[in-house]
């Protein structure tokens, strides 16, 4: 997805401008990302030479990925939790990863830039480990492995949706529909409700409920953990006072 001008963040002045002169700009990689495009793009590698190398016995898949990959009954009665963490940084292949990371390079530096490095990770992480949650709630008996970066980058939407709800965006192949946020936020949700429901009517194996945990994670995040203390922040140093009335 891609975003055009807008609405910037509110309540407060942002000093990142994201009009349309400043939307190249904005979408520079950041120091955060730097580091974390090639982590996953390394760590994808390594998966799939630990399973070219070695196979699980009982299940015939590659090793890394059993072992890594989110299992449902693994960690619900063996325990592996670290798999609700390292699935993030696994992938099917190299069409899974690169779409993964071109999603996150086309909105991620401008969340980052506005939530900063420490909460853009923690944003990042809690989406993905909400969308793991979504999975064993949902999926406890599932014996399919999930892998992959898409929940921890829908949340980085749905940071995104939380931040600059009525800017426009558009799925990058389809550029001539052009949502606000909040719009394509809900639209993707219920699109991803209808096919977890029916997922024959895609015909490819998705783990919507990873995304849909994800993206809830994501924009709760946002709203309860980084919006509240930002306030906080310029209260402290007297650059807002709630209490007054918008003018």
């Amino acid at each position: 997805m891609e975003s055009e001008s807008g609405d910037g963040f509110r309540p407060w002045r942002h000093p990142v401008s994201l009009g349309s002169s400043m939307l190249l700009r904005a979408m520079a990689p950041s120091r955060m990302l730097s580091l974390l495009l090639p982590a996953i793009a390394l760590a994808a590698a390594a998966q799939w030479y630990g399973d070219a190398r070695y196979q699980d016995a009982v299940t015939g898949i590659g090793a890394a990925t059993r072992l890594l990959g989110l299992w449902s009954p693994d960690v619900l009665t063996r325990g592996w939790v670290w798999q609700c963490l390292t699935h993030m940084f696994m992938h099917g292949n190299l069409t899974h990863l690169l779409t993964n990371l071109l999603g996150l390079v086309l909105l991620g530096p401008i969340v980052e830039r506005t939530v900063g490095k420490r909460h853009f990770i923690g944003l990042y992480l809690v989406s993905g480990l909400c969308g793991a949650a979504c999975w064993l709630a949902l999926r406890p008996q599932d014996m399919i492995p999930v892998v992959g970066a898409s929940g921890a980058i829908m949340g980085v939407f749905g940071g995104f949706l939380a931040l600059y709800p009525s800017r426009k965006v558009f799925v990058i192949f389809l550029p001539f529909l052009k949502f606000q946020a909040w719009i394509m936020g809900a639209l993707l949700l219920l699109a991803h409700i209808v096919l977890m429901i029916r997922p024959e009517w895609l015909g490819i194996p998705v783990a919507y409920e990873v995304h849909i945990g994800g993206l809830v994670g994501g924009a709760l995040y946002t709203w309860l953990v980084f919006i509240p203390a930002y306030t906080a922040r310029l209260r402290r140093q007297g650059l807002i006072d709630v209490l007054k009335p918008k003018p």
